[in-house]
């Protein structure tokens, strides 16, 4: 706060005085015929060295009072006559922006007069070419609706022709499918009829084959040692006839 300025010692100022201090010290204490003189003058010299640091504070603390208000009072002056200033320059600046105008004024009133007839031609220009401009456009967006409308119907004749066409193959594919279903039908029929017949005629061979056997071994366990040969004989060539 510059009304209450910091009124402590400068550093330099300390140093010199310590520097005092010691040096009346070291002489004192060489000069002194006793241990009571040193302490005596050491003594009146702390007091001294404390006197002169007090001293040294006040004046300093005068000091700084002094050029804080200086300080102050500079300042005051220096705001007034910055706000002296700034009010000729506003002063100025509103004369001439007056001057300004005025000319400006002037020199409208002057241009108006002479571009009154030019304008009224430049409008009546203007305005026949914005209506021949929006007549070009009513036209434009009449053919662009046009355009468009015959466009959708060739859209929507492309879309009916393929819609029929698609749905033709569709009847197509389901109609071969249907036939290829029906077909693959009969040929299992077929297949299953065949296989039952190879069955059947398996199983049927499958017996006669086991009723020759078995009688052939009947015949073996029945006939005479003799005759085995012969029989075993026969009966391969009455299982071929069979089988023929």
């Amino acid at each position: 706060d510059e009304s209450s300025p910091d009124a402590r010692m400068s550093p330099h100022a300390e140093r010199v005085l310590r520097h005092l201090h010691e040096h009346h010290v070291r002489f004192a204490v060489q000069s002194a015929s006793s241990a009571s003189d040193v302490a005596v003058d050491a003594e009146q010299l702390q007091r001294k060295y404390e006197e002169l640091q007090e001293r040294h504070a006040r004046k300093m603390e005068s000091l700084q009072r002094d050029l804080a208000r200086s300080r102050r009072l500079n300042e005051l002056d220096a705001q007034r006559q910055l706000h002296q200033a700034i009010d000729a320059l506003e002063k100025d600046r509103r004369q001439q922006a007056a001057r300004l105008k005025r000319h400006h004024d002037e020199r409208n009133r002057i241009m108006r007069s002479r571009r009154l007839t030019y304008r009224h031609r430049q409008q009546q220009m203007l305005q026949e070419a914005f209506k021949e401009s929006v007549r070009a456009r009513k036209q434009d967006l009449v053919d662009i609706q046009a355009a468009v409308r015959e466009r959708q119907v060739r859209e929507q004749d492309r879309h009916r022709v393929y819609l029929a066409s698609l749905e033709n193959f569709y009847q197509t594919q389901l109609s071969l499918l249907t036939e290829s279903l029906a077909k693959e039908k009969v040929e299992m029929k077929q297949r299953a009829a065949a296989q039952s017949r190879v069955l059947e005629r398996m199983r049927r061979d499958f017996k006669e084959q086991l009723e020759a056997e078995t009688q052939n071994l009947y015949r073996l366990v029945a006939e005479p040692q003799e005759g085995w040969v012969s029989s075993n004989q026969a009966v391969p060539s009455k299982k071929r006839s069979r089988r023929v």
